[in-house]
């Protein structure tokens, strides 16, 4: 089974394309037109498992600056978490091997919390509902 990680394809046609079959066929959005009008832009990055010529599993971590307790702060969210019906149980993009690499790549002057932090709370549940500063 070779496979390759892939992230950071915003700007590449074919890799995007491909990640918009997945996503259709997984939620029935298609992202094309969220890229044409500019909203897919540095703070939405996809890891996508690429085999086969195709993206057959995804986790995208969105990167989200806010203010909290008149404190910036800095977030991810994971989401779009998808994995084509035929590839499924195989271990490709299991939260932890996809986490840890973005968490890694994206951490690097320390400004995110703990992996498992950020799975834990969402930002809305840990700012807004629960009223908690980070």
């Amino acid at each position: 089974m070779q496979y390759e990680i892939i992230s950071n394809y915003r700007n590449d046609d074919r890799l995007r394309g491909l990640f918009n079959e997945i996503s259709k066929a997984t939620f029935g959005i298609d992202f094309e037109g969220w890229y044409k009008n500019g909203f897919w832009n540095e703070k939405y990055i996809p890891y996508s498992v690429l085999m086969d010529d195709r993206i057959v599993s995804n986790v995208s971590v969105n990167i989200i600056d806010c203010t909290v307790g008149g404190k910036k702060c800095r977030y991810i969210q994971l989401g779009t978490i998808m994995t084509d019906d035929n590839y499924r149980n195989r271990g490709l993009c299991s939260l932890s091997q996809c986490k840890e690499q973005s968490f890694q790549q994206k951490s690097r002057n320390n400004r995110y919390k703990r992996p498992s932090d950020v799975l834990s709370y969402t930002v809305h549940e840990r700012m807004c509902l629960q009223n908690q500063q980070p």
